[in-house]
């Protein structure tokens, strides 16, 4: 098992957290800073090191660059608790992998295994994403999905629109399958493939000259825009507002 240093301001986050991973059989320390696990010898010999809570993905670059061995230990693993202010150009320098809120005992579990047998190369090289709770009132879900793809993400990616579960299945940051997204166009007056709503707006995309990964964004943000045009003439929630124009 690994030994694991957790950092995070939080004394209640680093208890809640240092729970999930302490039940997992895996060595634990934990600290509110880097310096101060640094001053207090935690650094030594650590094999993993999560940051819980860093938006800007600083403490996450400051890990790697301070305290990676040769050989690529210790592996930063990112508890995206602000992840809604991360995503856009900082992804090209996050950690190894990411986990974000709820942290269950199967995402910690499958993540950790992914680390401890080096499958995320370098850091910005792989995103691990292996459950995200895309509720609108905690993440801003096709920005995360748009990462997702550029970061070549395996997982299913959930998110819920009128309370209905929509889902996106990637491997290797390519849409495998999309579940639920003709429904929802289609209940916005927008006419669509029954199959393949998102993937044939990524394909027109893809034909038109877009990279695959700028196709998906192309495409997400199509979709948010109706989707966003639809609430603010109904009156609704403006869901997308927060997606960066290029």
């Amino acid at each position: 098992m690994s030994q694991i240093l957790l950092v995070s301001e939080d004394a209640e986050r680093r208890q809640s957290i240092s729970q999930v991973f302490s039940s997992l059989g895996h060595g634990l320390r934990s600290a509110p800073t880097l310096d101060a696990a640094a001053e207090a010898g935690l650094t030594d010999g650590v094999d993993i090191i999560v940051v819980d809570n860093d938006p800007l993905c600083s403490v996450g670059r400051e890990a790697v660059r301070r305290f990676r061995r040769p050989g690529g230990a210790p592996r930063v693993l990112w508890t995206g608790a602000g992840v809604g202010s991360a995503l856009g150009p900082v992804f090209a320098e996050t950690p190894d992998a990411l986990l974000v809120p709820p942290l269950t005992m199967s995402s910690v579990g499958t993540t950790l295994a992914r680390l401890e047998h080096g499958e995320a190369p370098e850091p910005g090289g792989r995103l691990v994403l292996e459950h995200v709770d895309g509720s609108f009132d905690r993440f801003p879900p096709f920005r995360v999905l748009w990462a997702a793809a550029v970061q070549r993400a395996s997982g299913r990616f959930e998110l819920y629109i009128d309370e209905v579960e929509r889902e996106v299945y990637l491997v290797d940051g390519q849409i495998v399958a999309a579940r639920g997204f003709p429904s929802l166009l289609a209940d916005h007056g927008v006419e669509g493939d029954e199959d393949a709503d998102m993937e044939s707006l990524i394909g027109r995309a893809i034909a038109a000259g877009l990279r695959p990964d700028l196709a998906m964004e192309h495409a997400a943000r199509g979709i948010a825009r109706t989707v966003a045009g639809y609430a603010g003439r109904s009156g609704g929630m403006v869901f997308f507002d927060n997606l960066a124009e290029p």
